[in-house]
């Protein structure tokens, strides 16, 4: 099992999901319709989702596992992305150098601020949406075992600004 650090100064280890997504659903998670047109309304029109199945893209041009979004470009235009939640760290990175290129991405994660990726590729790097309440992906039973965020990468973003907000995305009022 890999261990993670619960910043870049602690060296105890602690695991790296404490809220590992239900049994037998993978990444395979599609983000709820509702959910993302309010987020296309707010930072879109998006032009690309950047992970993506043939079945659940919620953009006429996406990116699917065997394509590789991390290793194709995202830009130019808003880019949505709702990674696999095994390992959000890479496509984190992969906004970060996107935002730098002048690309505006947006990312649905796994509100896991203790985590490595969390503390080096979302804080400082990116505008910080927790959303309430738990989202309730397509074809789960139920909301998420966890609670989840948006993380917005801009172009030319210049931290600090207001670093985290709080979005009732049911009510649409951000």
């Amino acid at each position: 099992m890999a261990w993670i650090r619960r910043n870049r100064f602690d060296r105890r280890p602690t695991a790296p999901d404490a809220c590992p997504a239900p049994t037998g659903t993978g990444d395979q998670w599609a983000t709820p319709p509702t959910l993302f047109e309010a987020l296309d309304r707010e930072f879109g029109p998006f032009v690309l989702d950047a992970a993506a199945l043939p079945g659940n893209a919620k953009c006429a041009r996406f990116w699917t596992p065997a394509e590789n979004g991390l290793a194709q470009p995202w830009g130019p235009g808003p880019t949505w992305c709702n990674p696999p939640y095994s390992d959000p760290g890479p496509w984190c990175r992969k906004a970060v150098a996107e935002a730098r290129a002048g690309n505006l991405s947006v990312l649905l994660l796994k509100s896991d601020t203790g985590t490595t990726w969390f503390q080096e590729d979302i804080a400082g790097q990116a505008e910080v949406i927790f959303l309430c309440p738990r989202v309730r992906f397509v074809g789960a039973p139920n909301q998420a075992p966890w609670p989840n965020l948006v993380a917005v990468y801009r172009p030319g973003l210049d931290l600090p600004l207001s670093p985290w907000r709080c979005w009732n995305w049911k009510e649409d009022r951000p």
